[in-house]
């Protein structure tokens, strides 16, 4: 369990990673315009369909309805194409996962690799033992030149 405290200085470390700029005022506002307007079509398309699919009558979808020379029939009919497309992905998607898992099995023998030891990245010849035993023991590090050597 963790130490009694130990969530307040969490908070506090994590401030230290956020990044605080200068927002412009007018770029906010035009995010939040364009937001609305984006919710605000996603809503009438929405609502389109269910009056549409329900047949609730309602005057501005009726008006839209108009407008593209369809009736709430025409809606309906695409409606259901779209839903049995989608039903038969689903089913052919879903048929050919049983498949490939009696063809070839759950694929539990995968073997993910070890973690990298201290030898193996000595021996890359990129990095000194001491700077590495400073990374790793260092809670924070500042270095004026890049301690990665590159190789030739």
């Amino acid at each position: 369990m963790d130490q009694p405290g130990s969530r307040k200085s969490q908070i506090e470390r994590n401030k230290a990673f956020i990044v605080k700029t200068h927002r412009s005022i007018f770029r906010e506002i035009a995010i939040f315009l364009l937001s609305l307007v984006a919710w605000t079509y996603c809503l009438a398309v929405i609502w389109f369909f269910v009056d549409s699919i329900f047949g609730i009558n309602h005057p501005i979808p009726e008006m839209i309805r108009e407008y593209f020379a369809m009736d709430a029939g025409t809606v309906r009919r695409f409606s259901a194409l779209i839903l049995l497309l989608f039903v038969l992905f689903f089913l052919l998607l879903l048929a050919w996962s049983i498949y490939n898992k009696r063809k070839f099995g759950s694929l539990r023998r995968r073997k993910y690799p070890e973690k990298t030891t201290e030898e193996e990245l000595l021996d890359l010849h990129m990095i000194d033992r001491g700077v590495y035993h400073e990374l790793q023991n260092a809670k924070r590090i500042n270095f004026n030149n890049n301690p990665i050597k590159r190789k030739r």
